[in-house]
């Protein structure tokens, strides 16, 4: 069975219904350039073969509901419209920041919504950019929200770095992990202090399949 069929099978499953789109994004390594991407330097990262998948369906009300194959036992509510900070380090905080951060660009409602990873977490391959980017890229489409793939980077990296879930990161995380082409590295000019980051992207091919 495909990894698109067995996401449908579970989710259905949890939810007896189909889901309405699927969406995946990689966790990210950091080939040169720690702690470039907030004191404007230069980084190159690349995009690995881990990726956090989230599964969703459009609801007509205001409540949300989140099934993690990694963390739940039953599906997660909460309501869009009072959507309040869990303890440090709750993995509910980061769809709630996600979420806040796509309503200032768009009208959405409520949702049910699988998610799955093999990213690992705590290993320094941005797991959370990764659930940020794939849950984003899910709802903007669904909901027909027109984000460029720099803004959506940058409006993961402001619901990272905001009330909800609030970890200071640069930009670096969101970046490899949105815009990493397959089979690339990603090479980038930061400007921290401009509302798009970066002066300058390269995708630069390589070919590993012999090493």
């Amino acid at each position: 069975m495909s990894k698109k069929n067995q996401f449908i099978k579970l989710f259905s499953k949890i939810y007896n219904s189909t889901p309405d789109i699927i969406a995946t994004a990689p966790g990210r390594a950091e080939i040169i350039g720690n702690h470039t991407d907030y004191n404007s330097g230069y980084a190159l990262s690349a995009a690995i073969n881990r990726n956090t998948t989230a599964v969703v369906k459009m609801q007509n009300d205001q409540k949300i509901r989140v099934y993690s194959t990694g963390y739940s036992k039953t599906p997660s509510i909460f309501m869009l419209d009072n959507m309040q900070k869990g303890e440090h380090g709750d993995w509910l905080n980061y769809i709630k920041g996600v979420l806040l951060e796509v309503q200032k660009v768009g009208r959405i409602s409520g949702m049910d919504i699988l998610i799955d990873s093999d990213v690992p977490s705590s290993g320094g391959v941005s797991s959370s950019a990764a659930l940020e980017l794939a849950l984003s890229t899910a709802v903007l489409s669904l909901f027909k929200i027109e984000l460029g793939d720099i803004q959506k980077a940058k409006m993961c990296q402001r619901a990272e770095n905001g009330e909800l879930i609030g970890i200071p990161c640069g930009f670096l995380d969101q970046a490899s992990s949105g815009l990493t082409k397959k089979n690339h590295l990603l090479f980038l000019d930061f400007k921290a202090d401009c509302d798009i980051p970066v002066s300058q992207i390269k995708q630069i091919p390589i070919d590993l399949s012999k090493h």
